[in-house]
């Protein structure tokens, strides 16, 4: 793979005056017959019958509308939610997320900006919780985990409802209006093979293209900048890891977005 030799060395990209621009999108869907909110619907019916019966089926029910979202989130993207490539780990060591007892899933979607840390953090609690098989789930501690998988279905619905499928990377100085530019890189998703398409442009003609899919670091790290395309603040930590993963020599202090 090429990318830092072609941002560098050829297009000669500047990271302190960074423009990133998107030019369509489409809805994100999944795979899956049952959805995140089936779950979370048989969560609220099985709450209200009041029994113990309920209340654990509540609970289980809630957890699978987590575990369900989650791998939608992963579906959608192309990633293979039963069978992780270790590719993703690269972007869990440079987000560097302070959780070691977290299942590696859902390190994946904090790093992967899905989901705040705070309702992750929660739903590690909950997964605590029900390793307790034997324990009678008090009510209110259910009707809080139909809460928290409501919100983390919130969450990551605000992420994938729509999927931003064109960015273009360009800076201040190669810029001449919307969507032209001298040397840029045009980024793909293209969602019927689940994989990015990367094309570098110089003098406004492509020079080079390279197809990046769930099997390269680089393929999370370009998910996290489409989650965060409406976030400055987010973006710009997410061009910073996608910079830091390419080894770009340039002092990520330096980097800045050109709004």
């Amino acid at each position: 793979m090429r990318t830092l030799e072609l941002i560098k060395e050829i297009l000669k990209l500047d990271f302190t005056s960074t423009i990133i621009e998107r030019d369509s999108g489409s809805v994100g869907e999944s795979d899956f017959e049952l959805k995140p909110r089936d779950f979370l619907r048989l969560s609220k019916k099985d709450f209200k019958t009041d029994s113990d019966g309920g209340l654990i089926n509540a609970l289980t029910n809630a957890k699978r509308a987590i575990d369900c979202q989650i791998d939608t989130s992963f579906n959608i993207f192309g990633i293979s939610y039963d069978n992780i490539s270790m590719s993703s780990e690269d972007l869990v060591k440079l987000v560097n997320i302070d959780a070691s007892d977290l299942p590696f899933k859902l390190k994946l979607v904090r790093a992967l900006d899905f989901a705040p840390s705070g309702v992750i953090s929660n739903i590690r609690t909950l997964r605590n919780k029900l390793e307790h098989y034997y324990k009678k789930p008090e009510k209110n501690e259910v009707d809080s985990a139909i809460e928290l998988a409501e919100l983390f279905i919130l969450s990551v619905e605000n992420r994938i409802r729509f999927i931003e499928e064109n960015l273009s990377l360009t800076d201040r100085k190669n810029y001449i209006e919307y969507g032209v530019y001298n040397s840029s890189v045009n980024i793909d998703f293209c969602k019927a093979e689940k994989h990015f398409k990367l094309d570098y442009y110089k003098a406004r003609k492509k020079i080079e293209t390279e197809i990046i899919d769930e099997h390269q670091p680089l393929f999370y790290c370009l998910i996290r900048i489409l989650n965060n395309i409406n976030e400055d603040v987010e973006l710009l930590e997410s061009l910073k890891i996608f910079l830091k993963m390419i080894e770009h020599p340039i002092p990520l202090k330096n980097v800045k977005l050109d709004i």
